[in-house]
């Protein structure tokens, strides 16, 4: 064999550039976000749903003066009184 054959051309190394060692990215228009054509509308506030037992609630207090009234007097007398003589 000669020597001829077990010569090897050089190889000739790169070092890499800064554009190839980087990640980039996708650049196609495939890859891009489209454009929007018009803006979304603006959020809302939601609507505060108005008590519809109203009335309910003032027949109820109705009954409590009516019915329960000396009850109740005499309940918050006999606290108060008991708050003082504790004194």
């Amino acid at each position: 064999m000669s020597t001829d054959l077990l010569r090897l051309p050089k190889l000739k190394i790169q070092s890499p550039t800064e554009d190839q060692t980087l990640c980039k990215t996708p650049c196609s228009k495939e890859n891009k976000i489209p454009e929007v054509v018009s803006c979304p509308p603006a959020p809302k506030k939601p609507k505060t749903r108005r008590l519809s037992c109203k009335r309910k609630l003032s027949q109820q207090f109705q009954f409590l003066e009516m019915v329960k009234r000396d009850e109740v007097d005499a309940f918050f007398k006999a606290a108060f009184d008991d708050a003082h003589s504790k004194r």
